[in-house]
């Protein structure tokens, strides 16, 4: 199960970040690690969300957030995608960097006179 899935099981469902993880008895921080894509979903705990969530029973479905459970997920989603779009920039600012530095270090070699095959043999 993805993290894309997961979130849309959670909308489908009107489930809380809370009241889903007690329902599957972990830990809203495990479960927000896993929306937020920064640990892999188990394939045993997707299975186990799988049957919990998938059966479609009224009971599940008509379930309605509270105002407050609402706002507070739209904020988490949101949090989560400034959260993405920073870390695509670390990554591409890392790279940019990266690039300067190996462009420098050529320079530097050229004028030290420094031949980097003499340097690993």
């Amino acid at each position: 199960m993805s993290k894309e899935e997961l979130k849309k099981l959670m909308r489908e469902m009107r489930y809380s970040r809370k009241d889903f993880a007690e329902k599957i008895e972990i830990s809203i921080h495990t479960l927000d690690s896993w929306i937020q894509g920064k640990q892999k979903i188990p394939k045993t705990m997707s299975a186990l969300i799988e049957l919990t969530f998938k059966e479609n029973t009224p009971e599940k479905q008509e379930r309605p957030l509270s105002f407050e459970e609402e706002l507070f997920d739209r904020f988490m989603e949101k949090l989560e995608d400034r959260f993405e779009k920073i870390e695509e920039k670390q990554t591409e600012i890392r790279e940019e960097f990266f690039e300067m530095f190996k462009r420098q270090l050529i320079v530097d070699e050229k004028r030290l006179g420094i031949d980097k095959d003499q340097l690993s043999g």
